[in-house]
């Protein structure tokens, strides 16, 4: 951004928009975006080597820090998980629809409830992640729809917009799949803790024998019998998974990916008008309408509300067609909430600081309400 304003980078593109009123242009390029994309791949590839300096505290991940290729070793640290999950503030589970179905899966949780009965359950459903980057992904599509369109100097800026909604559409479409699926695996979910009710040891798959016979026995000397240890999941572990709705715990580096488009594209035009000479007073008009309240608040509105709905109304034994409904549903209601924002955003810019503070008001509210509700 600051190579751009410096003139150090080119921008040979014309960005014609409404500004304060006004009919103005000002030079558009994508670097901040290109830059924000290239960087996010490298922060990804690169995060796991990072040293830990910021006080996360240390994470116990069974397979990861389980040595698997030394025996002796192996049977220390898998004798040696009772002793882990006790000391453990918080059971952050990556959950699947499989995840239920695991021997291992039931005894280190039930395990956690025994020797933490105040102890936090974390659930980040895979399904989320997949259902981030698709948003990742529209969100991208529309920034780089909402940055090109007004450089094709089209006849009005109405006729603009209207080709960004269609644009923004059809980028869209692969998220309407996302949420199908992730309604469905809420479902399976469903399923599987209702299933615990006949739980049985018998039934639960695991990979080795020799970790089958070690959990077994570890669940005798804890409780008591095999017959006990089945009471205990199908009663009370049972009632607490029934009321144990997915929670959508967005982890934030998972909820900064999903804001980088809007942001980065902002952060492009706000360079764009200190390039042409535009005031400091206009920059921070566009800078809080668009990066704040758009790019930031709005953003996360959106997704909030977004994993609500899917959590919400997941698939059920209805007709296929009622099923797809509700997905086409939340598919519009998602649209319409971007659509709406890339409008206040552009109404508030065109009348003025006072609007641009009430729409970053109203944007700052609704993101509050969507985290509550």
């Amino acid at each position: 951004m600051t190579c751009c304003i410096l003139r150090f980078l080119p921008m040979p593109l014309q960005r014609t928009f409404i500004f304060v009123s006004q009919l103005e242009e000002a030079p558009a390029g994508f670097w901040v975006l290109a830059a924000g994309l290239v960087a996010q791949i490298i922060g990804l590839y690169v995060s796991p080597y990072v040293p830990s300096r910021a006080g996360w505290g240390t994470c116990f991940v069974d397979f990861m820090s389980i040595n698997q290729a030394d025996e002796e070793l192996m049977q220390k640290g898998i004798r040696g998980i009772g002793g882990f999950l006790q000391h453990s503030k918080v059971l952050l589970i990556l959950w699947s629809p499989a995840y239920l179905s695991r021997l291992w899966c039931v005894f280190e949780l039930a395990v956690f409830r025994m020797a933490n009965p105040n102890g936090k359950i974390s659930l980040v459903p895979m399904v989320m992640v997949k259902l981030a980057v698709c948003c990742f992904l529209t969100m991208l599509c529309a920034v780089i729809s909402t940055m090109s369109v007004p450089c094709l100097k089209l006849d009005s800026p109405n006729a603009s917009f209207r080709l960004q909604v269609i644009l923004i559409t059809i980028g869209a479409l692969p998220l309407a799949v996302a949420v199908h699926k992730s309604r469905k695996s809420i479902s399976e979910k469903q399923h599987l803790v209702e299933e615990l009710a006949n739980f049985t040891l018998s039934e639960c798959l695991c990979s080795k024998e020799s970790d089958r016979e070690f959990v077994i026995q570890s669940i005798k000397s804890l409780y008591g019998s095999e017959t006990e240890f089945e009471a205990y999941v199908q009663n009370n572990l049972r009632e607490e998974l029934m009321g144990w709705r997915f929670r959508w715990t967005t982890p934030k580096p998972l909820l900064l990916m999903i804001c980088l488009p809007g942001i980065a594209g902002s952060l492009d035009v706000t360079a764009g008008l200190a390039r042409a000479g535009y005031p400091i007073k206009d920059l921070l008009t566009w800078f809080c309408a668009s990066t704040v309240g758009f790019a930031t608040l709005w953003t996360y509105t959106w997704w909030q509300v977004l994993l609500r709905l899917t959590d919400r109304f997941f698939a059920t034994a209805q007709h296929r067609s009622v099923d797809i409904l509700k997905t086409l549903s939340i598919y519009l209601i998602f649209l319409v909430m971007v659509c709406s924002g890339v409008v206040a955003s552009r109404a508030a810019m065109e009348r003025g600081n006072l609007m641009v503070g009430v729409w970053c008001l109203t944007a700052l509210l609704a993101a509050v309400f969507s985290n509550c509700c």
